[in-house]
C-alpha cells in the first residue's frame, strides 16, 4: 500500500504540471501545491502510511478550496478530483493490482510494473491536456455562474467512496471481481466526464443564444426606428424646401448636414439585414460583434449572404474559432484609410458552403504568402502571429474543408470552403 500512496502523490504532481498548469492554475499556485506534494513524498520515507494518507487528504481539501475561490463554482474542483481519482484507479489496476492477481511475478518484475506507472500516467495526462485545450473545457466551466453545490458534493462523495472501497478490497477479491469493479470505475468515470461535457456545452450554447437574442433585439429596435424615420423623411425634406424658397441657402446646408448626422445614427446599415439569411446563432453573434468593431473604427463593410443558411457541416466551435481569427486579421490590417473596405460573403450551394473574406493589403517588404503563414511570424508589432497557422491547423483536421489564402490586386483573400456531408 506504500506504493499506492506514492502513486497518489505522484499522480497529483503530474496532474498539476501536465494538465492544470496555465490552464486551471497559474505558475505560482502550481509551485506552492507542488512544494506540498514534494514534502509528502519526502516524509513518506520516515512516517507511517496512515500519516502520509492524511497529508494527501489535506492536500486534496486545500486544492479544492483554492479552485472554488478561483472559479467561484464547485464544478471545476470536483471535476479535477474525479478525474484524478479515475486516472489513479485505472493506472494502479492495469499496472499492478490485476496483473499480480492473474500471474506470478518475481520481485524484479513487480518493480518493473511499478516503474511503468509514471509513464502511463504521463501518457493519460498529456491526452487529457490536449482534449481540455482543444475544447476550452475549464474556460467554459469557469464562465458558468451557477455553483452546483449539491451536485458537486454528491459526485465528490461518490468518488471518495469508490476510492475508499477500492483500497479496502483490492487485495481481497478475485481477479474476476476486480476486473468487474475496474469496468464499473471506467464506466462511471466516462459517464461523469460526459455529464460535465454536456453541462459545459449546454451552458455555452445557452449563453450564445442569449447573446444572440440580445443582439438581434438591438437590430430589431434599430430596424423599427429606421422605418419610423423613413416615414417622417418626406416631411423633413419638405422643411428643407422652406429654407430654399426663402433663399436661405446657408441655413438649408446646415439643416441638411444635421439631417445627415441624425440619420446616420438612426438608419440601420444594409449589411445587418443580410444576417437574417444566416440561421446559425453562434455565427450570427460573431458577425454582429465584427460589424460593431468595424463600425466603431469607421471601416466600410460589404456583406453578401444571398441564400438562407441553416446548417454547415463543420464543428461549430472550430468554425467560430476560424471565423474569429479571419475577421480579426482583416480588422488588424486596417491602416486608417477612409476607403478601407472589408468584404464578407457567405454562399451556400448544394455541395458546399463558402466563406469569402477580403481586405486591402499593402506591404513595403514584398512578403511572400508562405512567409506570412509561418507560425509566430507577423508584420504587426506586438502580435504573436499565430492566427492564420491556427486556422490552417484546425481546417486540416477535416476531409471536407479547404482553406485557401491568396493576395491579388492588393487584396488579401481568405477562402474557406466547407463541403456538405451526405
Amino acid at each position: 500500500m506504500f506504493s499506492f500512496t506514492i502513486l497518489f502523490t505522484l499522480k497529483n504532481l503530474l496532474f498539476l504540471w501536465l494538465i492544470e498548469y496555465n490552464i486551471v492554475l497559474k505558475r505560482n499556485q502550481v509551485l506552492c501545491l507542488s512544494s506540498f506534494l514534494f514534502l509528502i513524498i519526502f516524509l513518506s520515507f520516515f512516517v507511517t502510511q496512515t500519516f502520509t494518507s492524511l497529508l494527501n487528504i489535506i492536500f486534496v481539501i486545500l486544492k479544492i478550496f483554492l479552485l472554488i475561490k478561483i472559479y467561484k463554482n464547485w464544478l471545476v474542483p470536483v471535476l479535477s478530483f474525479s478525474w484524478i481519482t479515475f486516472i489513479l484507479l485505472i493506472v494502479w489496476t492495469i499496472t499492478y493490482a490485476l496483473p499480480t492477481q492473474l500471474f506470478s511475478f518475481s520481485r524484479t518484475s513487480v518493480i518493473l510494473l511499478l516503474i511503468s506507472q509514471p509513464f502511463l500516467l504521463i501518457a493519460i495526462c498529456l491526452s487529457m491536456r490536449f482534449y481540455i485545450k482543444k475544447y476550452d473545457f475549464f474556460l467554459i466551466l469557469k464562465s458558468i455562474q451557477k455553483k452546483y453545490r449539491l451536485l458537486s458534493l454528491a459526485i465528490f462523495l461518490f468518488f471518495s467512496i469508490i476510492f475508499y472501497m477500492y483500497q479496502s478490497i483490492v487485495n481481497y477479491i478475485s481477479p474476476q471481481l476486480l476486473a468487474l469493479f475496474f469496468l464499473l470505475i471506467c464506466l462511471s468515470g466516462f459517464l461523469f466526464s460526459f455529464f460535465f461535457h454536456l453541462i459545459a456545452s449546454s451552458y455555452n450554447q445557452r449563453q450564445a443564444y442569449v447573446t444572440m437574442a440580445k443582439s438581434m433585439n438591438s437590430v430589431k429596435e434599430k430596424y423599427e426606428t429606421t422605418l419610423e424615420f423613413r416615414h417622417d423623411y418626406r416631411n423633413i425634406l419638405t422643411s428643407v424646401n422652406g429654407y430654399l424658397n426663402d433663399g436661405k441657402i446657408t441655413d438649408a446646408k446646415t439643416y441638411i448636414q444635421s439631417i445627415i448626422n441624425y440619420s446616420s445614427s438612426v438608419i440601420i446599415p444594409e449589411y445587418y439585414s443580410q444576417l437574417l439569411n444566416l440561421s446559425i446563432p453562434p455565427i450570427q453573434a460573431i458577425l454582429l460583434a465584427f460589424f460593431e468593431q468595424a463600425s466603431s473604427k469607421g471601416i466600410n463593410l460589404y456583406v453578401d449572404i444571398p441564400q438562407k443558411i441553416y446548417q454547415i457541416d463543420m464543428d461549430l466551435i472550430d468554425l467560430t474559432r476560424c471565423l474569429s481569427i479571419l475577421l480579426d486579421n482583416a480588422l488588424e490590417a486596417y491602416n486608417e484609410d477612409k476607403n478601407y473596405t472589408i468584404q464578407v460573403s457567405i454562399y451556400q450551394e448544394n455541395d458546399h458552403t463558402l466563406f469569402l473574406i477580403k481586405n486591402p493589403f499593402t506591404s513595403d517588404t514584398h512578403l511572400s504568402l508562405d512567409k506570412m503563414l509561418e507560425k509566430k511570424y507577423t508584420t504587426k508589432k506586438g502580435h504573436l502571429g499565430k492566427g492564420l497557422p491556427i486556422v490552417i491547423k484546425i481546417t486540416s483536421e477535416y476531409t471536407n474543408v479547404v482553406m485557401d489564402f491568396y493576395i491579388e490586386n492588393d487584396l488579401f483573400t481568405s477562402n474557406l470552403v466547407i463541403g456538405t456531408l451526405t
